[in-house]
């Protein structure tokens, strides 16, 4: 027999929690985190809870059907203050919610819309990704990083890894009830598919004899996948010296074309390049011999000279 929220929110123990969404959800994923005497985190591996299995998980996954509002702040004043601005936000709207102190410096909001389980996973990305803009959150205050698949959040009523515990603050029936905005859905839709449209259309790329052996290397898209930490550091390659060649959209939509990242992640190194970093020939052949891509030098027409 399903607990309602209603009757769930009166819980005084992280078990109880545990129990209750095994109900609803089945299997998922939790951890253990704590920190030792000389304040180093520790994280054990995730585990699939299951009632008799072990509970002494204090993080769980964020289900699909949820959205959490994870407010970051570096101190427990400011992430009160925007706490309270969020949630009379959430009341204009008549948005049902929970409210908890995470038992650290922040505090977490927890809302649930069924319909989300009617979606594909990167549907409902990009869907909890519009509902925080349609709210107008403040992104300097909230961790984005909520709205991806597999993201933990700490359990209720369980011990918070830093020493506190998390406890609820105030609740407004939300498990259930809510009904997503239609024009959050439309736009979320309409931004995944201009995002799946950059990967499989993108602008032609001619290259001469002057270019950069190891930019052609990433523009045919041959990456090789078992090279760790290869991609991040081609982006980086990459971006840097297209800057100086086209749009911040173009690089944008090659990122995103050839090593297949998010729109989020591509639009950050874009910014970070559109800055003004400027990355010499000998930093690039730094990170293709970490790799060990140096041979992509071998013959390249571009000269290192003593001012890289």
């Amino acid at each position: 027999m399903k607990i309602p929220y209603s009757e769930a929110i009166k819980f005084k123990n992280q078990t109880d929690w545990l129990n209750f969404y095994y109900i609803h959800f089945g299997n998922f994923w939790v951890q253990k985190q704590w920190i030792d005497k000389d304040n180093n985190p520790f994280f054990s591996k995730w585990w699939e809870y299951s009632p008799g299995s072990n509970s002494k998980a204090n993080a769980r996954l964020i289900f699909p059907i949820e959205i959490v509002i994870d407010i970051d702040c570096k101190s427990k004043e400011r992430a009160k203050l925007v706490s309270e601005n969020i949630k009379n936000k959430l009341k204009n709207k008549k948005i049902n919610f929970s409210l908890w102190d995470s038992g650290g410096v922040g505090y977490h909001f927890h809302l649930f819309y069924p319909e989300l389980k009617n979606f594909s996973l990167q549907e409902r990305e990009f869907i909890k990704r519009e509902f925080l803009k349609w709210i107008e959150i403040d992104k300097g205050y909230v961790d984005l990083t909520t709205v991806y698949k597999k993201r933990l959040i700490s359990l209720e009523c369980s011990k918070h890894r830093k020493g506190g515990s998390k406890k609820l603050i105030e609740y407004i029936d939300c498990f259930g009830v809510n009904e997503l905005p239609k024009q959050v859905i439309e736009k979320a839709l309409s931004e995944l598919s201009k995002e799946e449209n950059f990967k499989t259309n993108p602008e032609i790329v001619e290259f001469s004899k002057s270019d950069m052996k190891c930019i052609q290397f990433i523009e045919e898209g041959n990456i090789p996948n078992t090279i760790k930490d290869f991609y991040r550091r081609a982006a980086f390659i990459y971006a840097t010296y297209m800057v100086h060649k086209h749009t911040k959209e173009f690089i944008l939509k090659r990122l995103m074309k050839h090593l297949n990242m998010s729109e989020q992640t591509a639009k950050l190194i874009v910014k970070y390049v559109n800055k003004g970093r400027v990355m010499s020939c000998r930093g690039r052949r730094n990170l293709l011999r970490d790799v060990g891509l140096l041979h992509l030098c071998d013959g390249c027409k571009v000269k290192i000279n003593n001012k890289d």
